[in-house]
């Protein structure tokens, strides 16, 4: 009998959380999962912030091995926790609970999947939409952007090993983050996710503060990389487009928003 309760409720997961995730599409459902009132004053305390107990719950079944839904049509139990991610990173009151490496590394962790990745996309791109989570985001210890780039960045070492290397083919890594030449492979073949790392760089391209952190990540060389490998002539263009952008060769323009 407890083992028939126990699946029951594990076949409930699934229902808890897309019904988390369509509350959480207005505003005020977001107020109820972060612990929040609506009249909130921003202006918290970030040493004696905790993240809440409910955003908690939901991070600990999307830190789990990924396994089934019991819809036969969802290959991930747990996938719709980064919708609700998505939705809560999309107002600014949410902005104190990312602003926590360890935390930023742990959700970071999914990013290695690449269905993961690519469901967890929109979230990011609100992270950076906001420039006061930049210190967290950009610190030496987060591994965020390491491992988003590291999906748009061939690896010469890899392709020797699989006998598809190209001499023609750029091979300077002397400047790139040292994360990112780990966890490179191949270019991703996704479009979406290819697409959407363009929108985050060229937004990040136009902040000071991030455009210098990403060319410390060696970025440049990255985007030449991407383009020697890249077969989208469209993409082709966008990368063409960001490299003259993080490289200053707009005639002279200022980098503005």
């Amino acid at each position: 009998m407890a083992k028939e309760e126990e699946k029951y409720e594990e076949n409930c997961i699934d229902l808890y959380i897309m019904i988390i995730s369509n509350l959480t599409r207005c505003k005020e459902g977001i107020y109820k999962i972060l612990d929040l009132k609506e009249d909130t004053n921003v202006d918290i305390n970030e040493d004696k912030f905790f993240v809440s107990y409910y955003l908690n719950k939901l991070l600990y079944f999307f830190f789990l091995p990924i396994k089934p839904s019991v819809n036969k049509n969802i290959n991930d139990k747990y996938i719709y926790v980064s919708h609700i991610l998505i939705n809560i990173s999309s107002i600014k009151e949410s902005s104190l609970f990312f602003k926590n490496v360890s935390f930023l590394n742990k959700i970071s962790e999914q990013i290695l999947n690449k269905d993961r990745f690519r469901a967890m996309l929109p979230f990011i791109i609100n992270l950076c939409l906001n420039e006061t989570t930049y210190n967290y985001l950009f610190d030496d210890n987060c591994i965020l952007f390491p491992y988003i780039l590291s999906y748009v960045y061939t690896n010469n070492y890899s392709l020797r090993n699989n006998n598809l290397y190209n001499s023609n083919n750029i091979d300077k890594n002397d400047n790139i983050h040292n994360l990112i030449l780990q966890k490179a492979t191949v270019l991703i073949n996704c479009s979406i996710i290819k697409s959407r790392i363009i929108i985050i760089l060229l937004y990040l391209c136009k902040r000071d503060y991030s455009r210098e952190k990403l060319l410390n990540y060696g970025i440049s060389d990255i985007l030449k990389n991407w383009k020697s490998y890249e077969k989208d002539t469209e993409l082709l263009s966008d990368i063409e487009n960001i490299t003259n952008k993080f490289e200053g060769k707009k005639d002279g323009e200022a980098f503005t928003s």
